[in-house]
């Protein structure tokens, strides 16, 4: 019988979808993030909300209504604004495919995947920088972590990065 938790099947789920488009364009990759970190922004929000309106309109407001109510902390809270940024430069400017790499996104980049690479991923796979930051990006947003007294433990990477090595040990 196969026992994997619905945080291990999420996980394996995320690292295939990545490993589809990586080779492709990083750019597709960084949307896609963006988009999935984003929708989990918006679940959480409704999920603890504390009176009946919707989630914000705006990516930026979700992501910081979601580090003052404690659902994020602030370094992946960084991490999801410079991805939003990383994200609109894309889509509404001409960006080339090696720019991400190279060029005026460059130092963008690498601070995306600096804030991201506590979470080793290598044993899935996922061994480039950006590739593996906007793995970690994802799992961070849409994966749920509880305490003991059941209450939610704040997404940020280095849970993951704990999650990961339990993982990595079975």
């Amino acid at each position: 019988m196969n026992d994997i938790t619905e945080n291990e099947r999420r996980l394996r789920d995320v690292v295939e979808l990545f490993a589809e488009i990586k080779c492709d364009d990083p750019r597709l990759m960084v949307v896609l993030a963006a988009g999935r970190i984003d929708a989990a922004l918006m679940q959480m929000l409704d999920t603890y909300k504390r009176s009946d309106q919707r989630p914000p309109a705006k990516f930026q407001t979700r992501t910081r209504l979601a580090r003052e109510w404690k659902l994020i902390d602030q370094p992946f809270a960084t991490y999801v604004s410079n991805v939003r940024l990383l994200r609109n430069h894309i889509v509404h400017r001409d960006t080339r495919k090696g720019s991400l790499r190279s060029g005026p996104l460059a130092s963008l980049t690498a601070k995306i995947s600096d804030a991201a690479s506590i979470v080793m991923l290598a044993e899935f796979g996922v061994q480039d920088r950006l590739h593996a930051a906007m793995v970690a990006g994802v799992l961070t947003a849409e994966l749920d972590f509880f305490r003991a007294d059941e209450s939610l433990i704040p997404h940020g990477f280095g849970v993951l990065k704990d999650y990961v090595v339990t993982c990595s040990a079975k």
